[in-house]
């Protein structure tokens, strides 16, 4: 029997998350969202029934979510580049005046330190025969949604935890991406290797020149912008332009 699915976290167009879950036969219980919890019924007409950050303490509550139920981080990160706060929190528990970055990283980290059962989200349409074909060679992690109209290719495709994949984006074969990176609709991956924390932008193409090279090698915290068409590597806190230009990130 399937336990019923809270989210982590909250984002506009929830409902399209709903819908995933609905599709594959699961309960919604609600939203743990701390900043909406006391203020707000419900999130898209989910019900926003407590706090994260109980996840992590004694709360009674908390404690009957974690043996109960299966879970899911909702909300997005944008790549967005943004200076560092000298006062900014290490603690999970802090959930105050962070960046969309900042803010899915803390809650990711609160999932994995809280040792709840993570869940993917992958919609029917989505074409991922690797999860079930027998001489595939493709890994996934915890916490991926695969979107529909999606494609991801058997061969040698290896997925990290936490990753998100948008309707109509294309992962072909030798592909490696990294935990938390956000593929955007109607991309296309190819013979490459993605980092963590990143962003490929829509319409977005991963492409080998050949004789030039064998892989193409994206960084951690690299976003790429929108229909742009990488045929080099990009190094770790870069962003790659529509025009072809690798710009250096602020540090954050």
């Amino acid at each position: 029997m399937k336990r019923p699915l809270v989210f982590v976290g909250s984002r506009t167009m929830m409902s399209e998350l709903a819908v995933i879950a609905e599709l594959n036969g699961m309960e919604i219980l609600g939203i743990l969202d701390c900043h909406y919890h006391g203020n707000q019924d419900s999130i898209c007409n989910i019900p926003v029934i407590g706090d994260e950050r109980w996840l992590l303490n004694d709360d009674p509550r908390g404690k009957i979510y974690r043996e109960t139920c299966d879970f899911f981080p909702a909300n997005y990160h944008d790549g967005e580049q943004r200076k560092a706060k000298d006062n900014q929190s290490e603690s999970l528990e802090d959930m105050q005046g962070l960046s969309t970055v900042d803010l899915r990283l803390k809650r990711i980290n609160l999932l994995d330190a809280s040792r709840v059962n993570v869940v993917n989200l992958i919609h029917p349409d989505a074409s991922v025969r690797g999860l079930t074909a027998k001489h595939a060679n493709y890994k996934i992690g915890r916490g991926v949604q695969i979107h529909s109209g999606c494609i991801h290719q058997v061969d040698s495709v290896d997925i990290g935890d936490y990753c998100a994949f948008q309707p109509g984006s294309t992962v072909a074969h030798h592909v490696k991406i990294g935990r938390n990176t956000l593929v955007s609709p109607n991309t296309f991956l190819h013979n490459c290797t993605i980092g963590e924390n990143s962003v490929v932008g829509i319409y977005s193409r991963i492409n080998i020149i050949p004789k030039k090279k064998q892989t193409i090698s994206i960084g951690n915290n690299v976003t790429i912008w929108h229909s742009a068409e990488i045929i080099d590597d990009i190094p770790d806190n870069h962003m790659f332009t529509s025009n072809g230009r690798t710009l250096r990130k602020l540090r954050g």
